[in-house]
Order: C-alpha cells, then sequence, then structure tokens
C-alpha cells in the first residue's frame, strides 16, 4: 500500500511539473523573471560596440515593495545619475547628479535610452508586463537541439511597440528572449536571458542560489548590445522608505 501511495504521489508531480500554461500565465511568468528583489542588488551595466566595451558603469539596485532606485557610478560611492521608479513605473524621476539636473520621465520619453545603452527607461522600471500585454498567440517552435515555445503579446493601450514575441523554453517556461516590434512592423531590439548562480548575502553569511544573471539588450540597427549583469542579492540591507523620496536623490 505504502508502495502505492509513492507511486501515486510520483505520478501526481510529474504531471504537475509538465502542466501547461496559458499565454497568459507564461506573460507572468516573465514578470517573475524579471521582478527585482527586495534589498540591494548589486549588478553591472555595460554596453559594447562589435568585440569592444566602450562604457561600463557599477550598478545598486534599491528595492522596496513596489519602488526602486539605481544609482549607476562610474567610481565607488560617486553616482553619475539616479533613476527613481515609484509604484512599477506610475512615476519616474531621472537626476543626473553631474549636471544636477532633475528630469521627470512623460510617457512618450520612456522609451529612450538610459545612460546611451539599449536598455530605456521603461526596461528598468520594474514594469509589469502582464498588466499592460495580452498574449495573442502560442505556438511550438522545434528544432534539433531543443523545443521552446514562441508567446505574441500585443499591447492593451497605447503603446510604441506593435507586439512583441517571447520565446520561452518548453519545460519550466523560462523566459529565453524577447523581439520587441515597432509600430511599423519592424524588429527594434532583442532582450536574451541568461541563467546561473547568483551570489546571495543574508545573516553575514553568502550563498548561491539559481536565477536570473544577465540581461543582453542588441539594438537592431546598430548592432550594439548592453549586458546587464546581476552580481549580488544583498538581503541585510534594509531599504527605509526616505530612500524612495526626492529629497535623497540630491545626496552623492
Amino acid at each position: 500500500m505504502k508502495h502505492f501511495l509513492l507511486f501515486l504521489f510520483l505520478f501526481s508531480s510529474t504531471l504537475f511539473a509538465q502542466e501547461k500554461l496559458g499565454g497568459q500565465e507564461i506573460v507572468e511568468r516573465l514578470d517573475r523573471t524579471l521582478a527585482i528583489n527586495d534589498g540591494l542588488t548589486r549588478a553591472r551595466l555595460s554596453i559594447k560596440r562589435g568585440s569592444h566595451e566602450t562604457h561600463s558603469w557599477k550598478v545598486n539596485i534599491f528595492k522596496q515593495g513596489d519602488d526602486v532606485l539605481y544609482t549607476f557610478e562610474i567610481t565607488p560611492r560617486k553616482p553619475v545619475a539616479k533613476l527613481l521608479s515609484v509604484k512599477r513605473g506610475q512615476k519616474l524621476i531621472y537626476y543626473n547628479v553631474l549636471s544636477g539636473k532633475f528630469f521627470q520621465i512623460e510617457q512618450m520619453e520612456r522609451m529612450e535610452d538610459v545612460l546611451h545603452t539599449a536598455f530605456t527607461y521603461l526596461d528598468l522600471s520594474n514594469y509589469s508586463y502582464e498588466a499592460n500585454y495580452i498574449a495573442a498567440e502560442v505556438k511550438d517552435l522545434k528544432t534539433e537541439a531543443s523545443e521552446k515555445k514562441i508567446v505574441k503579446i500585443i499591447p492593451i493601450s497605447l503603446s510604441s511597440y506593435k507586439n512583441l514575441e517571447l520565446q520561452v523554453d518548453n519545460t519550466d517556461y523560462s523566459p529565453l528572449k524577447i523581439d520587441f516590434t515597432s509600430s511599423e512592423g519592424l524588429l527594434i531590439k532583442t532582450l536574451k536571458f541568461k541563467y546561473g548562480n547568483l551570489k546571495m548575502r543574508e545573516n553575514n553569511y553568502t550563498s548561491e542560489i539559481p536565477g536570473l544573471i544577465k540581461l543582453e539588450m542588441t539594438e537592431n540597427a546598430t548592432g550594439y548590445t548592453s549586458i546587464l549583469e546581476l552580481k549580488e542579492w544583498d538581503k541585510d540591507v534594509k531599504t527605509d522608505k526616505i530612500l524612495y523620496e526626492m529629497k535623497t536623490m540630491y545626496e552623492k
């Protein structure tokens, strides 16, 4: 009897693991993959032209709830720019530390680049795809090496994109890449996902957890690739609400 119950448990677990997700559920999985962890994430942003790296910044990403603050540094503890996203991008503030100027990023400006990289203000706003896009079509893509799914998603309201084509792994639905198509139907850029072990610090102890470690955004027109590499998630950093207020942005 015990063996039979064990068989039923393993069989049901296998069915659960192979459960098929619908298009909108796959989009929700995309949001979970891109979600920034509460606390501090240390990262590195760089841009490459051909085989040569042209610029790089150390990035600190502070998150509490739906608010995120990015600081971009060329030298340690001396930020050149800050980006504040309030309530998952409902409000975006950019601060050029060197010039001392603030910019509230309006709706049409959200598609502009950050620090001349291929990442836009919208890309770095902790934006929810599930809340702003509908899965219109799901199809299988089979090659000799692997099986994937292609999900075509379209914006709910007016957008600079006509549609996005999301490619996910056929087994666990982990996002592999996104092709962004303009309102004219042209491929603008492609985002690729890289997975591995991310360093995690908790209670002054360092370990590694599997997950997303790198985002590579390539512009179709230039071929330039911008890379946001996640280095470490520090759970010991407890952020205060004051960190996400305008007056804190002035602090260098």
